[in-house]
């Protein structure tokens, strides 16, 4: 059965959007392969840390992260607004705007710290790179990115969609969706990623893969993993703070206090 003018329009569109959807993944090939071949070779061979005094630096360093974090109190915004009125360079700026650019400090503080730690606890090195792929597939460490792994899941659905809606039933369709669906899965290999859409870790860069690559052991997967996790969870804290104090100030700018 031939598909009407209307259906065939969707399924011009499904051909068109596919590319858009793929493209932050294609764009973060270079960054993300980068980091992850450093993450193997400091992996490879390295000797990991006593685990208690990881365990202790870990803690230290996330509470030195908590230092970092702006606040949203009133006494919070009424010195950041002090400052700002003081200081000619923020006043180009509106209260919004400066609160949000606060996340890129924090962020270079943040690269900092783990550079000074990586010295005596390697762990760090490694999982701040793995950090590093984790937030590059979660909107490229900035508030309101797309997920690389959201748009990947998007892609496989418009193929779904080609596939049943529009390959089945117009012969035409079959080319374009036999290359995307190649194209689809060259971003996953590229990027190292999980493709299988059943797996828990589904768009999540393949660290088993790597681990078991380089025979690494479970406590040593475990202080990796610790350490990565705990970089995330600062980053996430960042980001956060500063969404909290971006609502704190559009309140205040409301309220009349800037």
């Amino acid at each position: 059965m031939a598909i009407t003018n209307n259906k065939r329009s969707l399924c011009n569109k499904l051909v068109s959007d596919f590319d858009k959807l793929i493209q932050p993944g294609r764009s973060a090939k270079g960054a993300i392969n980068s980091a992850t071949d450093a993450m193997k070779s400091q992996l490879s061979g390295m000797v990991f840390s006593d685990a208690n005094q990881l365990s202790a630096a870990l803690e230290a360093y996330r509470n030195q992260v908590k230092d970092l974090l702006p606040g949203d109190s009133i006494s919070d915004l009424e010195e950041m607004k002090n400052f700002i009125d003081s200081c000619d360079y923020l006043k180009a700026f509106a209260p919004i705007s400066a609160i949000i650019g606060t996340i890129g400090g924090i962020f270079d503080t943040i690269s900092d710290l783990i550079n000074g730690l990586s010295s005596q606890f390697p762990e760090f090195g490694a999982g701040g790179l793995g950090s590093l792929v984790d937030k590059l597939l979660n909107g490229l460490n900035f508030p309101g990115g797309d997920k690389i792994a959201d748009l990947l899941a998007l892609a496989d659905k418009l193929l779904n969609c080609l596939s049943a809606g529009c390959a089945a039933f117009d012969p035409t369709y079959i080319v374009p969706l036999s290359q995307k669906s190649a194209e689809l899965q060259s971003v996953y290999d590229d990027l190292g990623l999980v493709d299988d859409p059943l797996d828990p870790n589904y768009g999540k860069f393949d660290y088993s893969a790597m681990y078991n690559e380089l025979g690494l052991s479970t406590s040593e997967i475990g202080a990796i993993d610790s350490v990565k996790g705990g970089i995330n969870l600062s980053k996430d804290d960042g980001v956060g703070a500063v969404d909290a104090a971006k609502s704190a100030v559009k309140n205040a700018v409301k309220g009349g206090l800037f």
